[in-house]
């Protein structure tokens, strides 16, 4: 032992080092998820998602998931999120990708030989339609304004020859696919459409591949664009730097998918792609330059502000719809602060009546309340419980002596069966439910029973998203979000639905951060369900809260759409250290997101603990129905 003496300093040193290297190392990927972007032919590519991930699966060596994006703002942001390694991106999606999500390309499309393909207008083939000039007056079809051969491409080649499609064109619309914008030529609804072509001399392209091979012949194009970079598949920086292996097989493993008849088959019916080849940022460099001057952002929309009208009557109609927006706004302002001011009284006047209630049952039940613990938590319950009046006047106990910590910044999921007393625990942490019995601290103060001003100022600092959104249906998603910024404004603002640009600029960033910076001026009731509850975590967000407490947010969505506004909400809890505390259904999803899982039955607490910590034997307890409950059902 006395020669290892001289060398104990270095020893020491190697002892504190060797466990921080261990720390550092990422934790193993047992999984790969791969997102791929939605089109018109989105039934076949869900149809073969499977086929693929064992395909990918077999080649990488590891297991592979596959994730359909409900709109491409969904699949960047899934990237973002890092709930996706992987994602499939059409040309314009990847440039924005790269800004909002880090994204790096990989590996571009080749079609028909050429990693390039071009946007196209096309008329019907008998018809007389030969060049652009025919065309002018005429209707024209678009895909959607996100396509960038069928839409973004054609528009910017035209302006760049000095047509302006607004005043060149008599009506312009978006058909909503490829194969509608080819339908709608040949059935004569509209003269001319913007498709995909694989050439520049009409053999191939949309009207030979969609339509098993009915469309081929019957249109003619008559303009290209210059060409297009391919699609292609990205992965995001944290993975080149994180997992650089696992890119590197998942890459080889794409790029090897046509060198058989079975993967080649595959990505032909997926996206008519011939091979996949290496890509670099440059090659999108043309997708940058069509976007810049078509002044778009990543909905495919000209950005707000930006869209200027080119003749005198143009501007006279564009100045009398202003003037009738900014009479519209007064009024609507007016209608919602004397709602406002009508919603508050009603408020306060039930706030109070049911606080008389309650109190008249806190001394009923507990006439001594408990001394107050000295504790560093941001919440301290201690047998805390809530008892009911129905309108008969009946008492019921909808939570009982609850008795817990939760620390700053941590994510929780509370779960159980219907009617346990999850939203009960929840509305209390925000006092939109008073306590019957204990006592709840908030950052070391005795909430229980605050009134009044307090009340405001503990809302303020926690906000809520609910299971139906809550959202005010008539008016814009910026209006909406806004709400979330009343506690700090000023009431006269607050009733004439007057809020600072600072407030605007927050409102904005939120909406940007959830995907939704494209939506800004759109009716909340023109929204997707996901998008709707997309909103109302922007204006939880808005209010810039310590604590968020979502009831069932994902109740009304689908798998898919859940996981984003989890993921949403993790991400803000991470990098924000916003404690989070969320009602979930789905028990994996809360084994997946959740730092801490609460479990509720019969209004007491089942299970607290970390996710590995609930065994089978305790799910089945707390999820356990009575038998006399199963026979009434």
């Amino acid at each position: 032992m006395l020669h290892l003496l001289p060398r104990l300093p270095l020893l020491l040193l190697l002892a504190v080092i060797f466990p921080c290297i261990a720390l550092a190392q990422p934790e193993p990927k047992r999984e790969i998820v791969i997102g791929l972007n939605p089109s018109e032919r989105a039934e076949n590519v869900q149809k073969n998602a499977d086929i693929l991930a064992q395909m990918i699966s077999q080649r990488a060596g590891m297991p592979v998931k596959i994730f359909v994006a409900h709109d491409y703002s969904g699949l960047v942001e899934a990237l973002r999120g890092r709930t996706i390694d992987f994602a499939f991106f059409a040309p314009l999606t990847y440039v924005f990708a790269e800004k909002i999500a880090d994204a790096r390309v990989l590996l571009k499309a080749e079609r028909r030989g050429r990693p390039y393909y071009y946007g196209c207008i096309i008329v019907h083939a008998d018809s007389g339609y030969r060049t652009l000039a025919d065309l002018k007056g005429k209707e024209i079809a678009w895909v959607d304004p996100t396509s960038t051969s069928g839409h973004i491409y054609p528009k910017a080649a035209l302006k760049a020859i000095g047509i302006n499609p607004d005043t060149y064109f008599g009506k312009q619309t978006f058909a909503g696919g490829h194969d509608k914008v080819v339908l709608s030529v040949i059935n004569g609804t509209i003269t001319a459409g913007a498709t995909y072509s694989n050439d520049t001399i009409g053999e191939s392209g949309s009207w030979t591949q969609l339509g098993d091979g009915a469309y081929n012949g019957k249109v003619r194009p008559i303009f290209f664009s210059p060409p297009i970079p391919g699609d292609n598949m990205a992965t995001s920086q944290f993975m080149l730097d994180t997992y650089p292996q696992i890119v590197q097989k998942v890459t080889a493993a794409v790029q090897s998918l046509t060198a058989d008849s079975a993967g080649k088959v595959l990505m032909q019916q997926m996206y008519h792609v011939d091979a996949m080849i290496p890509a670099t940022s440059a090659d999108y460099d043309p997708v940058r330059r069509a976007a810049e001057l078509m002044n778009l952002d990543i909905s495919g929309k000209v950005k707000p502000g930006d869209a200027k009208p080119t003749d005198s009557a143009s501007v006279a109609k564009a100045e009398q719809r202003q003037s009738e927006r900014e009479r519209n706004a007064t009024i609507s302002y007016v209608l919602f602060g004397i709602g406002l001011a009508i919603g508050g009284i009603v408020l306060a006047w039930m706030t109070r009546r049911e606080h008389r209630n309650r109190r008249a049952l806190v001394r009923q039940e507990s006439p001594a309340a408990p001394p107050i613990p000295n504790t560093s938590a941001q919440y301290l319950l201690r047998n805390l419980g809530v008892v009911y009046r129905d309108s008969n006047g009946k008492e019921f106990t909808a939570m009982r002596g609850v008795n817990l910590e939760i620390q700053r910044g941590e994510f929780i999921a509370v779960i159980g069966l219907s009617g346990a007393g999850k939203s009960t625990f929840l509305r209390c942490l925000n006092r939109m439910n008073e306590p019957s019995t204990g006592t709840l601290l908030f950052d070391g103060e005795d909430i229980t029973h605050a009134t009044g001003p307090r009340i405001v100022e503990i809302r303020r600092q926690v906000g809520f998203i609910f299971q139906q959104f809550n959202l005010v249906k008539t008016i814009s998603v910026l209006n909406n979000v806004l709400t979330g910024r009343l506690s700090r404004t000023g009431w006269m603002n607050s009733m004439l639905g007057r809020y600072s640009r600072q407030d605007r600029e927050i409102a904005i960033r939120y909406l940007t951060e959830v995907g939704l910076a494209d939506k800004v001026n759109n009716r909340a009731d023109r929204l997707s369900g996901g998008q709707q509850q997309r909103v109302a975590i922007a204006r939880a967000l808005a209010q810039q809260p310590k604590v968020i407490l979502a009831d069932e947010p994902m109740a009304s969505l689908d798998p898919k759409l859940s996981e984003v506004v989890l993921m949403i909400l993790q991400r803000f809890n991470r990098q924000e250290k916003i404690t989070v505390v969320v009602n979930l259904h789905v028990l994996e999803l809360a084994r997946q997101y959740a730092d801490r899982i609460i479990a509720f039955r019969k209004g007491e607490i089942a299970f607290d603990g970390k996710p590995d910590q609930l065994t089978p034997e305790i799910v089945e307890a707390i999820y356990q129905i009575e038998k006399e409950v199963l026979e009434s059902l």
